[in-house]
């Protein structure tokens, strides 16, 4: 004798409770994480300050202290090339603040850069720094 067969039954929740018991959770979620993340905000902000705090000081002593020096070695002589070619100066001026700004990375940047090591290799031969 066979044992009998049951017919399947599912377990599937119909298409409209889960789409609802889906939405639930993402309500319950967000109400969560509205609640929570300011709190976990403030609690690293309170870290990082607590740890900085010691170091920032000595930090801007420091900077200060190599800006005083840079003005003092370079400041004359700055002044001297502005009042003799003021154009290149500020040409130089905008071009170290485009790279140091992250220029080089764009198209621009890029063609900026090959024209601009083409001129100085041309001016290194003229001068027969290279041969």
């Amino acid at each position: 004798m066979k044992p009998e067969r049951r017919a399947p039954t599912s377990k599937a929740k119909p298409r409209a409770s889960v789409a609802a018991n889906t939405a639930k959770v993402a309500a319950k979620t967000d109400r969560r994480a509205q609640i929570v993340a300011p709190k976990r905000e403030a609690r690293a902000r309170a870290l990082v300050t607590d740890d900085v705090a010691p170091f920032r000081s000595a930090l801007q002593r420091t900077a200060a202290e190599v800006l005083s020096e840079l003005e003092q070695s370079l400041g004359p002589k700055l002044r001297l090339q502005l009042r003799a070619r003021p154009y290149a100066t500020m040409a130089t001026a905008f071009g170290l603040g485009f790279a140091a700004g992250g220029g080089l990375k764009t198209r621009v940047g890029k063609v900026a850069l090959f024209f601009a090591s083409r001129y100085a290799a041309t001016q290194l031969v003229r001068k027969g720094v290279v041969t």
